[in-house]
C-alpha cells in the first residue's frame, strides 16, 4: 500500500485530500489503546486502506494516517481531533479542514472522494487539469523571472486580501439588512393578524 502518512512526501499541500486520526493499529499498540477505540478502527481499517490503494497514484487525492498516539499526536492537536476514529477532509489552500460526515464504509468513502476531492488541479508546469483560462494566465507569465513572477504574486496577493474585506464587509451588512428585514416583517406580519381580527369584529357588529 502507497498511502502517506503525516509527514511524508512535498505535495501535500497542493492536493486535496481526507485524512483519518486515531490510535495506531499496529498489533504492538494495540494494547495501549482501549477496546472501544480499537474495535472501530479495525473495522473501517481494510476499507480505508481500500481508499488509499485506489488513490495511490492520484495527482489530486491525497489519502492520509495520522497516529494520535505516537508521531502525530501534534498534529491531532491542532486538528482539534477529541475521539477516534476521527476523519477530516482538506480542499486546497484550506489549512483547518472540515469532518467528514459521511458514512465510513468504502463506498461512501470513494463517493465522496469522487464527489469532493477528485477534482483536477492545475499543473502551471507541465499544464495538465488546467482550464482554457488557467492555461492562458500561465502562458502570459511563463517567460517571467523568479523576481518578477514574485512582483505578480504579491499584487495578486493584495488583490485577493482586499476582495476578501469587501466580502466581509458587505456580508455583515447584508447580514445587518436581514436582521432589520426579519425584524419589520414580523411587525408586519402582527400588525396584519390584529387588523383581520379588528376587521372581522366590526364586521360582526354590523
Amino acid at each position: 500500500l502507497r498511502r502517506r502518512r503525516v509527514g511524508q512526501g512535498r505535495d501535500q499541500r497542493r492536493r486535496q485530500g481526507l485524512r483519518l486520526a486515531g490510535a495506531g493499529l499496529r498489533q504492538e499498540r494495540i494494547r495501549e489503546v482501549s477496546g472501544a477505540v480499537v474495535r472501530p478502527l479495525q473495522v473501517m481499517a481494510p476499507d480505508w486502506n481500500k481508499l488509499g490503494a485506489l488513490y495511490a497514484e492520484s495527482s489530486s487525492v491525497l489519502i492520509v494516517d495520522v497516529d494520535c498516539t505516537a508521531e502525530g499526536q501534534g498534529t491531532c492537536q491542532k486538528m482539534g481531533v477529541q475521539g477516534y476514529p476521527t476523519i477530516k477532509y482538506y480542499m486546497a489552500g484550506d489549512k483547518k479542514g472540515k469532518d467528514y460526515q459521511g458514512g465510513r464504509d468504502f463506498a461512501s468513502l470513494k463517493t465522496f472522494a469522487e464527489k469532493t476531492l477528485n477534482i483536477p488541479m492545475c499543473d502551471a508546469a507541465s499544464k495538465k487539469g488546467c482550464a482554457k483560462n488557467e492555461v492562458a494566465f500561465i502562458e502570459k507569465h511563463e517567460a517571467k523571472s523568479a523576481d518578477e513572477l514574485k512582483a505578480v504574486l504579491a499584487e495578486k496577493a493584495e488583490e485577493l486580501k482586499v476582495i476578501k474585506k469587501d466580502k466581509s464587509e458587505a456580508e455583515a451588512e447584508l447580514k445587518a439588512k436581514q436582521k432589520d428585514w426579519k425584524k419589520k416583517e414580523a411587525a408586519l406580519s402582527k400588525a396584519a393578524s390584529i387588523l383581520k381580527q379588528m376587521e372581522k369584529a366590526a364586521a360582526g357588529a354590523k
